[in-house]
């Protein structure tokens, strides 16, 4: 990634987590306004519609283009999480164009929010005391296990008590929805920053040994050095010797 593109890349992460961030609060600000909540469950459903539809489509043309011989290799289990997709939009349509219609719906979607709870929170306290009876774990992890499913009972006995109503429901939602935005937002920035913190690390480390490799002086090792030549010495004359008689 050139310098150019990691700014440009960082702009945008900024961006994307004040987005988040800020429809977040807006979510929780208006959590209990029904025209708001009719809006937005609209918005779902239709982009759900949206999304199932193209699914579908890439699915056909998959099969259409696809050999016979690769065809027993195809996974047909995206048809059932499509129409699922499906399913949800359309309800969520119907439900945001008569909300008075839809009571009965929250009111039995709230006693299986809340029973759903309570089951979690039982199942695992139940299993975190056989746990701690057989030391199959430790007892910091049990406590706060049970503890943790204490938690979910009293969410469940208080999901099934308040939120039995469609305005109540949809306002829990609506206010959890926001806050889980703001921390999808603020999580966003964190890696951001984190991202950019690293990146002048690695561009200090980078300019330092850019710098010490020009100022190291390379030093060549005696052995390694040339010998020097000496000068050859003139041969001394040969002397003509007179022959023995």
């Amino acid at each position: 990634m050139t310098k150019k593109q990691s700014i440009l890349w960082n702009i945008w992460s900024f961006v994307v987590a004040v987005l988040f961030v800020g429809i977040g609060i807006l979510t929780c600000a208006f959590a209990g306004n029904t025209d708001f909540q009719n809006t937005i469950i609209l918005i779902v459903g239709i982009i759900l519609i949206v999304i199932a539809g193209l699914q579908m489509i890439a699915q056909v043309l998959r099969i259409i283009l696809v050999g016979n011989e690769d065809t027993r290799s195809i996974d047909f289990s995206i048809a059932g999480v499509t129409a699922g997709e499906l399913a949800l939009g359309i309800v969520a349509i119907i439900v945001s164009q008569n909300p008075e219609s839809a009571q009965i719906v929250f009111k039995y979607l709230g006693y299986f929010l809340g029973i759903f709870l309570l089951s979690v929170g039982a199942i695992m306290i139940i299993y975190e005391i056989v746990f701690l009876i057989r030391k199959v774990h430790n007892a910091l992890i049990g406590i706060g296990s049970i503890i943790a499913g204490l938690i979910f009972v009293t969410l469940g006995v208080l999901v099934i008590v308040f939120l039995n109503d469609q305005q109540k429901f949809l306002t829990f939602f609506f206010v959890c929805l926001g806050i889980l935005f703001i921390l999808i937002g603020l999580g966003y920035l964190a890696l951001t920053l984190m991202r950019i913190r690293k990146q002048r690390l690695l561009k200090k480390a980078a300019k330092a040994a850019e710098a010490t490799s020009e100022e190291k002086v390379v030093e060549v090792p005696a052995s390694e050095k040339p010998a020097e030549e000496k000068p050859e010495e003139p041969e001394a004359p040969v002397e003509d010797k007179p022959e023995e008689k």
